[in-house]
Protein backbone atom coordinates (compact mmCIF):
# COMPACT_ATOMS: atom_id res chain seq x y z
CA UNK A 1 0.00 0.00 0.00
CA UNK A 2 2.90 2.32 0.70
CA UNK A 3 4.19 1.91 -2.87
CA UNK A 4 0.73 2.76 -4.23
CA UNK A 5 0.44 5.93 -2.14
CA UNK A 6 4.01 7.01 -3.01
CA UNK A 7 3.43 6.50 -6.73
CA UNK A 8 0.04 8.23 -6.63
CA UNK A 9 1.61 11.22 -4.86
CA UNK A 10 4.02 11.67 -7.81
CA UNK A 11 1.07 12.28 -10.15
CA UNK A 12 -0.88 15.53 -9.88
CA UNK A 13 -3.68 14.03 -11.96
CA UNK A 14 -4.60 11.47 -9.26
CA UNK A 15 -7.28 13.07 -7.08
CA UNK A 16 -7.80 10.29 -4.55
CA UNK A 17 -6.64 6.82 -3.48
CA UNK A 18 -9.45 4.55 -2.29
CA UNK A 19 -9.33 1.02 -0.92
CA UNK A 20 -12.62 -0.32 -2.25
CA UNK A 21 -12.21 -3.93 -1.14
CA UNK A 22 -9.90 -5.50 1.38
CA UNK A 23 -9.94 -8.93 2.94
CA UNK A 24 -7.54 -11.44 4.35
CA UNK A 25 -6.15 -12.31 0.88
CA UNK A 26 -7.58 -9.63 -1.41
CA UNK A 27 -7.15 -5.91 -1.96
CA UNK A 28 -8.68 -3.66 -4.62
CA UNK A 29 -7.57 -0.04 -4.85
CA UNK A 30 -8.85 2.76 -7.07
CA UNK A 31 -6.68 5.71 -8.05
CA UNK A 32 -9.29 8.30 -8.97
CA UNK A 33 -8.30 10.60 -11.83
CA UNK A 34 -11.80 12.03 -12.36
CA UNK A 35 -15.28 10.57 -11.80
CA UNK A 36 -15.27 8.64 -15.10
CA UNK A 37 -11.55 7.74 -15.19
CA UNK A 38 -9.56 5.66 -12.71
CA UNK A 39 -6.79 3.13 -12.29
CA UNK A 40 -7.80 -0.11 -10.59
CA UNK A 41 -5.20 -2.21 -8.81
CA UNK A 42 -6.26 -5.68 -7.64
CA UNK A 43 -4.30 -8.42 -5.92
CA UNK A 44 -5.46 -11.80 -4.64
CA UNK A 45 -2.79 -13.57 -2.61
CA UNK A 46 -4.65 -16.87 -2.50
CA UNK A 47 -4.95 -17.20 -6.31
CA UNK A 48 -1.76 -15.22 -7.02
CA UNK A 49 -3.74 -12.97 -9.35
CA UNK A 50 -2.74 -9.39 -10.11
CA UNK A 51 -4.87 -7.09 -12.25
CA UNK A 52 -3.90 -3.55 -13.16
CA UNK A 53 -6.34 -1.60 -15.33
CA UNK A 54 -7.01 1.90 -16.62
CA UNK A 55 -10.80 2.27 -16.69
CA UNK A 56 -12.85 4.85 -18.59
CA UNK A 57 -16.60 4.76 -17.94
CA UNK A 58 -16.04 1.47 -16.04
CA UNK A 59 -14.49 -0.20 -19.12
CA UNK A 60 -10.87 -1.24 -19.40
CA UNK A 61 -8.95 0.78 -21.97
CA UNK A 62 -5.53 -0.58 -20.97
CA UNK A 63 -4.26 -3.18 -18.54
CA UNK A 64 -1.83 -5.81 -17.38
CA UNK A 65 -2.75 -9.03 -15.56
CA UNK A 66 -0.97 -11.94 -13.98
CA UNK A 67 -2.71 -15.28 -13.62
CA UNK A 68 -1.05 -18.55 -12.80
CA UNK A 69 2.35 -16.88 -12.76
CA UNK A 70 2.07 -15.55 -16.33
CA UNK A 71 1.61 -11.92 -17.28
CA UNK A 72 -0.26 -10.51 -20.27
CA UNK A 73 -1.18 -7.05 -21.48
CA UNK A 74 -4.47 -5.63 -22.70
CA UNK A 75 -3.21 -3.13 -25.31
CA UNK A 76 -4.80 0.28 -25.79
CA UNK A 77 -5.69 -0.48 -29.40
CA UNK A 78 -7.47 -3.75 -28.47
CA UNK A 79 -8.09 -3.85 -24.70
CA UNK A 80 -10.19 -7.03 -25.00
CA UNK A 81 -7.18 -9.00 -26.33
CA UNK A 82 -4.35 -10.70 -24.43
CA UNK A 83 -0.90 -9.65 -25.65
CA UNK A 84 1.53 -12.43 -24.72
CA UNK A 85 4.47 -11.17 -26.78
CA UNK A 86 7.69 -10.70 -24.78
CA UNK A 87 6.73 -7.04 -24.17
CA UNK A 88 3.16 -7.95 -23.23
CA UNK A 89 4.21 -10.81 -20.96
CA UNK A 90 6.84 -8.91 -18.96
CA UNK A 91 6.15 -8.55 -15.23
CA UNK A 92 5.44 -4.98 -14.09
CA UNK A 93 5.36 -3.28 -10.72
CA UNK A 94 2.76 -0.70 -9.72
CA UNK A 95 5.30 2.03 -10.53
CA UNK A 96 5.99 0.60 -13.98
CA UNK A 97 2.28 0.21 -14.74
CA UNK A 98 1.60 3.80 -13.71
CA UNK A 99 4.42 4.96 -16.00
CA UNK A 100 2.60 3.17 -18.83
CA UNK A 101 -0.68 4.78 -17.75
CA UNK A 102 1.02 8.20 -17.84
CA UNK A 103 1.81 7.62 -21.52
CA UNK A 104 -1.67 6.30 -22.37
CA UNK A 105 -3.35 9.30 -20.75
CA UNK A 106 -1.23 11.68 -22.81
CA UNK A 107 -1.57 9.73 -26.08
CA UNK A 108 -5.37 9.47 -25.68
CA UNK A 109 -5.62 13.12 -24.53
CA UNK A 110 -7.45 12.09 -21.36
CA UNK A 111 -5.85 14.66 -19.05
Amino acid sequence: MREVREEAAKRDYIEDVRIVDQGLYVVKIWLIIRPDLRVQLYYNERTMTTNFALLLHDERIYGRNKRGGSWHRHPVERPWEHDITPEGAKPVSVAEFLEEVDKVLVEKKLL
